[in-house]
């Protein structure tokens, strides 16, 4: 798929894709954006959700301990999943903690029985 004003006609999703995840320069998106309002439409909302999705998680991260960050961050990524193949480092960097601390907020998850831990995997209950 090409960036260009002209392009695919009147793929408002396509043009809102495009304009989203960037990949075309500033003055083509502009282009685009005028040629078609029903997509800057559509990209403002798309982002308006990213925006509140980003700002509820960041409100997690001010307002509560790593333990609550862990388990919120879990049922986040196991939605509609029983299982999450994840490591404790990319956990720790995902709620801003440390490994050894995400270790020690797992093991007490598991001890209440929120999870089942394998290695590299989390098996949500």
């Amino acid at each position: 798929m090409g960036c260009s004003p002209a392009g695919r006609g009147d793929d408002t999703e396509h043009v809102r894709d495009t304009a989203v995840n960037g990949r075309c320069e500033g003055p083509t998106v502009a282009a685009v954006l005028r040629r078609h309002p029903e997509a800057a439409l559509a990209a403002i909302a798309h982002l308006a959700g990213v925006i509140a999705a980003l700002s509820a998680e960041l409100e997690a991260l001010r307002r509560h301990g790593l333990v609550e960050r862990v388990r919120h961050r879990l049922a986040q990524l196991g939605r509609g999943r029983r299982e999450i193949a994840i490591t404790h480092a990319q956990l720790a960097e995902a709620v801003g903690g440390t490994r050894a601390n995400v270790s020690r907020a797992l093991a007490r998850l598991e001890r209440e029985g929120a999870l089942r831990r394998r290695r590299g995997v989390l098996a949500l209950r």
